[in-house]
């Protein structure tokens, strides 16, 4: 059977990051610790990715199948948003919209792609042992650049390259909690709690040092309460029925590909703009429902499009789908869409 929790939790991660990217309410202390503590979510992403992805020294065929994929997916998903850069910004394409797409949160896509490939790569050059310490060392980067960088603007291209090459250490993390998943589940819940432990001094010392907590997008806790949540995932891997889990796994990736059309869309079309907590999260609610019923909309009458969005473009309708094998050891895909499933 597959593991439902993860692909439960994953649409659950989609619809939390909506609140990374609604307008902000400024000097608002809870909207600023929500930022803070829904970073987990992304990580959480990647991690199922390498979790899921078979063993590069023999599937590597496979891995570069998945990573064609997941590049239609980022390709079509920047063509969708070309009409909203060109109505809100004009003909102002930097170079960048290439590795990074046409919007903002489009980045992930990407990330996962160069990820995937330098899996690929560390197994050619025959140094995948050392992937371990490179993805160590970009995310102890990371979490130093972009603290700096929420003090000085000038190190926020640095930064935004650690976030990128974010994406191989976090699937790359994703792979070693699948080689050693025993011990990796044995400790999920201290790392969850230490994670979470760690998050409030972490911030708190981030502002009193300048740099604004919720701007940062990587902490140490971040990633330790990605890293617990996921173990626990794997331990209580069946708390929901094979249908839930196969709808969530189709819609998690289309509901944060969506999202940002349905912000600007109340944002433009009804001047909607939270002035207050209350209205922050009324607006957070309403933009979640929309999605979501959006990316139903979708699986119903164009379940070729909600594939594509997915990165699963030839797979069957989920309900038509036979249960796919356990696979927390095996290192096989469960389906040729696994790791975005």
């Amino acid at each position: 059977m597959r593991n439902t929790s993860i692909d439960l939790m994953r649409l659950i991660a989609a619809l939390l990051i909506i609140s990374l990217h609604v307008p902000q309410i400024p000097e608002s202390s809870l909207v600023e610790w929500i930022r803070v503590t829904v970073r987990w979510c992304v990580p959480f992403f990647f991690i199922a990715i390498g979790y899921y992805l078979p063993d590069p020294q023999k599937g590597e065929t496979r891995i570069l199948d998945f990573s064609a994929r997941l590049a239609t997916t980022f390709l079509v998903a920047s063509l969708l948003y070309v009409p909203v850069r060109l109505w809100f910004w004009g003909f102002r394409f930097p170079v960048s919209i290439f590795s990074l797409g046409t919007w903002y949160h489009l980045w992930f896509l990407s990330a996962a792609v160069y990820g995937t490939i330098g899996v690929v790569i560390f197994s050619r050059l025959r140094i995948l042992n050392f992937a371990v310490p490179a993805a160590i060392a970009i995310l102890a980067a990371f979490i130093v650049m972009d603290f700096l960088a929420g003090i000085n603007d000038r190190f926020s291209r640095e930064t935004a390259t650690l976030q990128i090459l974010s994406g191989f250490a976090f699937i790359t993390a994703g792979m070693l909690a699948r080689r050693k998943s025993e011990s990796f589940v044995r400790h999920s819940w201290a790392f969850l709690f230490a994670g979470l432990a760690l998050q409030i001094p972490e911030a708190l010392l981030s502002s009193a040092l300048g740099s604004d907590m919720a701007a940062r997008k990587m902490f140490l806790g971040t990633i330790l309460v990605g890293l617990g949540l996921f173990g626990v995932c794997i331990r209580h891997g069946h708390i929901v029925g094979g249908r839930v889990a196969g709808a969530s796994a189709l819609l998690a990736l289309p509901v944060y590909i969506i999202h940002p059309l349905i912000i600007r869309s109340l944002g433009t079309f009804l001047e909607w703009r939270p002035q207050n907590e209350t209205d922050y999260f009324a607006f957070l609610a309403v933009t979640a429902g929309l999605t979501l019923t959006a990316a139903v909309s979708l699986s119903v009458f164009l379940p070729g499009a909600i594939r594509v969005l997915s990165g699963r473009p030839n797979d069957a309708p989920v309900s038509s789908r036979r249960p796919d094998k356990d696979v927390r050891s095996s290192g096989a895909f469960p389906s040729r869409s696994s790791p975005t499933a």
